[in-house]
């Protein structure tokens, strides 16, 4: 193995980020620094210098590099608009006045996410008499120290609403400081998501977000991460994933709930807020009558099995196992079935989708493209293509297939999988919001 492979492992190993091939070159150009920085003699003895261990001085310099901090105020504007409008007054009529609502940012970088979640919880007439916190985390120090000063750029507050960057915020030269009312109210503290656990008792957050931070990660560490959420979630709380990450392919702990633009996440104890709910119920009776109907390719198959006898390799029961998490063989199946009855774009999405749980996702990538092949305006298909790609890191072809979903969905068009419902995957205004979000700078 190379020193530079054996760096990479060993990020992953202390940190948890993967690094992909986009990354390469970056991660290149940051070791040559540190390695003159370190006056190391060569890229091995740099790699042997660097202790397993995160609170070796020299992680403090080589993560602020790696990780992503480039952010905004507002970053992803539907969350916090139904974050304000159904979260909060849910949470409120759940909770007794006297209860202090805690939300943690997870991933906070340089804490303009940590800083937005006060501004709206400041905003919220719902919250008149409940104390609440905010906990900022990051992996990266020097990220905290920056968030810590509550000072943010032109570019950090442009999506400010100008009554609220007046009402928050103090011109400092050509920065904007966080009004102390507010920055008394956040914490913040260092947090490795993939080897620390969160000192905290069960429950203890009501508001959680991890947006943008699992993509980052491979798939079992996903998990790992995904259930100290979980345990770290009162019953009645909220998590809330980036605008183009899905829980259900990763962790079925959390249940999701529809809100306007998005979706969140709650405990299966947690009983949907009733106002929730006619929202969901809405936007279900606007939904086309296209997204409940059985594409012609599927009605007119001759080879399709009957639903009368349905057998092991039935692809119902085939959804049915994938749902329910029962992986075992379940892409031999898939595989036999395709054999025996013709391979269909339903059942390239369905291999496409178990091989993206077990982590294999080139051959997600190549199930995918079969689906897509067979059936070009089928947005689940194109879509989740899209979704392998990127987290390949193949960007230049990631961005092609979420433009094709774009165009198919803003001119009406394109056919949903037909076991949408089953898989509870997201509708048509959700891939649509998901594909232009993964698309901004």
């Amino acid at each position: 193995m190379t020193g530079l492979g054996e760096l990479i492992q060993k990020i992953e190993r202390v940190t948890g980020n993967v690094i992909v091939a986009r990354d390469l070159a970056a991660l290149k150009r940051v070791v040559e620094a540190r390695i003159s920085a370190t006056h190391s003699p060569s890229l091995q003895a740099y790699v042997d210098l660097l202790q397993e261990d995160p609170s070796d001085p020299e992680w403090r310099h080589l993560v602020s590099h790696i990780t992503v901090k480039e952010s905004y105020l507002f970053r992803g504007h539907q969350q916090f608009e139904a974050l304000a409008s159904h979260v909060l007054p849910q949470l409120a009529r759940a909770l007794p006045p006297e209860t202090t609502i805690r939300v943690w940012s997870a991933g906070c970088a340089r804490g303009e996410e940590a800083a937005t979640l006060a501004i709206v919880l400041a905003e919220s007439q719902h919250l008149a008499g409940h104390r609440w916190t905010v906990l900022g985390t990051d992996v990266d120090l020097s990220a905290l120290e920056a968030a810590s000063s509550g000072r943010f750029g032109a570019r950090a507050v442009s999506h400010v609403p100008p009554p609220l960057l007046e009402r928050y915020f103090i011109k400092r030269g050509r920065e904007h400081e966080l009004k102390s009312t507010l920055r008394e109210r956040i914490e913040y503290r260092q947090l490795n998501l993939i080897r620390d656990t969160l000192p905290v008792e069960d429950g203890a957050f009501h508001l959680i977000l991890l947006r943008n931070v699992l993509i980052y990660f491979r798939r079992n560490s996903q998990r790992r991460v995904l259930d100290e959420m979980a345990r770290a979630l009162a019953g009645p709380g909220w998590l809330f994933l980036g605008p183009t990450e899905a829980m259900w392919a990763i962790s079925k702990v959390l249940l999701p709930r529809e809100l306007p633009g998005c979706y969140a996440y709650q405990h299966p104890i947690s009983e949907p807020d009733p106002e929730v709910s006619r929202y969901s119920s809405r936007t279900k009776t606007r939904a086309p009558a296209r997204d409940n109907a059985e594409p012609s390719i599927h009605r007119t198959a001759p080879a399709a099995v009957p639903r009368a006898t349905p057998g092991p390799l039935d692809l119902a029961n085939l959804v049915g196992d994938l749902r329910d998490g029962n992986y075992a063989d379940l892409r031999d199946r898939l595989h036999a079935f395709m054999r025996d009855h013709g391979p269909g774009p339903e059942a390239y999405l369905l291999l496409g989708m178990s091989y993206d749980q077990q982590g294999d996702t080139e051959a997600a990538v190549e199930a995918y493209r079969g689906a897509v092949y067979l059936r070009p305006d089928f947005f689940h298909g194109r879509f989740f293509l899209a979704e392998s790609l990127r987290g390949l890191g193949w960007l230049e072809r990631a961005v092609g297939e979420y433009r094709s979903v774009i165009g198919l969905l803003s001119a009406g068009g394109g056919v949903p999988s037909v076991y949408a419902r089953e898989l509870a995957l997201p509708d048509r205004a959700q891939v649509l919001a998901r594909s232009l979000a993964a698309l901004e700078p």
